[in-house]
């Protein structure tokens, strides 16, 4: 309510209506320097009461799993938040799909566009977490970064961001092959032996070792490392790393002893796998 003293105007604050009866009174909102006020104004005079509504701040985090897998869902999950003290009449959150990732999967009322994911947020009140999550895949090892921005009418930009390390998967195919079956007695059969990384990832110390039956006996070996043989056994050196689609090869060759049904075995053990990989060939001796 203004006033005067002493001739001067002022401005009298915290004046109650002490009538009977609400007066009729104008009432608008308006905006100053970031902060929203409503002014009421009596239709019978020239006073008016000025209420300071506040003004809404958005604040965003960002949270991703630090690691996942080659080909494997990852959940980001951003959380919005108004920590002012009036409500965001409309938020927007964005997030722009990492690099070579592949979008699979959203909190409901996102829109997807190219190359983002947008959410839009009515009405946020002061102090209510609202989380919104998407799932991606990334088919090769790298990293996934994460950069969303959230804004409003009323409330200024922030961003947030995280990333997580996408590590491979390593995947050995173990092919044993005899080049000659049937074979007679005293004659010689060549097992071709191969090792491939079909994965995504290195596989390290890869060793093989070879056991043959006791109708056959080792005659010579070559490969990708050396061989080194005993009774009814053949070791290979080990592979120290065998990148994603590279493979290793071997050739041993062994003499028919006796008749049989020979089974020439291989047992493959790598930092990668608890348990040993088992390759068993069928070679009829007659």
């Amino acid at each position: 309510m203004s006033s005067r003293h002493g001739g001067r105007p002022v401005c009298l604050r915290n004046v109650l209506w002490a009538g009977p009866a609400p007066i009729p009174a104008y009432a608008f909102t308006f905006s100053s320097k970031g902060r929203r006020y409503r002014c009421v104004t009596p239709k019978p005079c020239c006073n008016f009461f000025l209420e300071d509504l506040g003004v809404p701040v958005l604040t965003l985090t960002c949270d991703a799993p630090a690691e996942g897998l080659a080909g494997r869902p990852v959940e980001v999950c951003l959380t919005l938040r108004n920590v002012g003290n009036a409500p965001e009449p409309q938020a927007t959150v964005t997030l722009p799909i990492p690099e070579g990732a592949r979008h699979v999967g959203a909190t409901e009322g996102s829109v997807s566009a190219p190359g983002q994911l947008t959410w839009k947020i009515p009405n946020l009140a002061s102090n209510t977490p609202y989380p919104l999550c998407a799932v991606f895949t990334l088919r090769q090892p790298g990293s996934m970064s994460f950069a969303a921005t959230a804004g409003g009418h009323l409330s200024e930009v922030v961003q947030s961001s995280c990333s997580t390390r996408i590590a491979g998967i390593a995947a050995i195919l173990l092919e044993v092959v005899d080049l000659e079956d049937p074979i007679e007695v005293g004659q010689q059969a060549t097992y071709d032996i191969k090792v491939t990384n079909q994965g995504s990832a290195p596989g390290t110390n890869i060793r093989m070792v070879c056991t043959l039956p006791a109708s056959q006996e080792f005659v010579s070996g070559t490969g990708a490392t050396t061989l080194s043989a005993q009774v009814g056994t053949i070791t290979m050196d080990p592979v120290p790393t065998l990148a994603p689609k590279e493979a290793a090869s071997w050739r041993v060759r062994v003499k028919a002893l006796t008749a049989a049904d020979a089974h020439f075995k291989v047992e493959l053990r790598s930092d990668q796998f608890e348990e040993p990989i088992h390759e068993d060939e069928s070679t009829q001796q007659y």
